[in-house]
């Protein structure tokens, strides 16, 4: 991904890389997109050999606003990976956004409305809002995954294995019960 300079009073509130982009003024091509608290930005690296970087850009403020709501709209051009449009006073662009589509469209979607409705939103406004952008079946992964440790705890410590604590510091130490073991952290000589 290409790094965006920001102004000092600058966030980002949204980045995508390689997003597909059409302008009107623009043109096409694949981009990494920024949305921030002052801009629209479109990065376009030209050229195959000699890296050349395209800047397209326009104002927060030029986005239009139709009774009260900021036009950064999800497209229905395609059905399968959606769209979001952002007018502009003089111009249009559509964002296509490859790898989770909807999530990101609703993510931009989000962060538009809560910056033209206060100019001085600087970001996600608490934890439940910052769940949005988890990706799918995270919470059943986590479910899954907890408690694992105590289920394949056998198949990785073998048998006659004991874990103790270190005499001298009090560090976790595993090894064949009866043997004599150094403390990696202190130096003291343990009989496990």
């Amino acid at each position: 991904m290409i790094m965006l300079q920001l102004a000092q009073d600058e966030v980002t509130l949204f980045c995508y890389g390689h997003a597909s982009f059409v302008s009107s003024l623009w043109g096409r091509g694949v981009c990494d997109f920024y949305f921030t608290n002052r801009r629209v930005v479109l990065l376009v690296e030209k050229g195959l050999f000699k890296k050349e970087i395209l800047i397209y850009q326009d104002i927060v403020e030029n986005i239009k606003i139709y009774k009260g709501v900021p036009q950064v709209v999800v497209s229905k051009s395609n059905a399968t990976i959606p769209s979001v449009d952002i007018y502009f006073a003089s111009h249009q662009v559509t964002l296509t956004f490859n790898n989770d589509g909807k999530k990101a469209s609703k993510e931009l979607i989000y962060q538009a409305k809560n910056l033209l409705r206060d100019p001085e939103y600087s970001g996600y406004d608490g934890y439940e809002n910052s769940k949005m952008f988890a990706f799918d079946g995270v919470e059943e992964v986590a479910r899954t995954l907890k408690g694992t440790f105590d289920v394949i705890k056998d198949t990785f410590i073998e048998k006659g294995t004991v874990v103790c604590g270190c005499r001298g510091c009090g560090a976790q130490m595993s090894g064949i019960r009866g043997s004599i073991k150094k403390c990696s952290f202190c130096g003291t000589i343990n009989k496990l």
